[in-house]
């Protein structure tokens, strides 16, 4: 199994629309096909690269509690 990639990513909903987000993605291809199950056409992708010194150890349990609440509140992080 492949590691996920983080993706930015602009499209146009079915209904005309300009929608974008981030998403993480194995590959570029299972990326399209998430975005095209979501009836988003995709204008462009784009990988972004995550530089692993960015990411503390001290700073890792602070994001994983802020993502764990926003969760609780209803946010849907995908």
């Amino acid at each position: 199994m492949a590691s996920k990639q983080l993706w930015r990513w602009h499209g146009i909903t079915g209904d005309g629309n300009a929608q974008d987000g981030m998403r993480w993605a194995e590959s570029r291809a299972l990326l399209l096909m998430a975005l095209q199950q979501q009836m988003v056409t995709p204008l462009s992708l784009k990988r972004i690269a995550i530089n692993s010194a960015q990411w503390r150890g001290d700073k890792s349990a602070e994001v994983i509690h802020q993502l764990a609440t926003l969760l609780k509140a209803g946010v849907n992080a995908f």
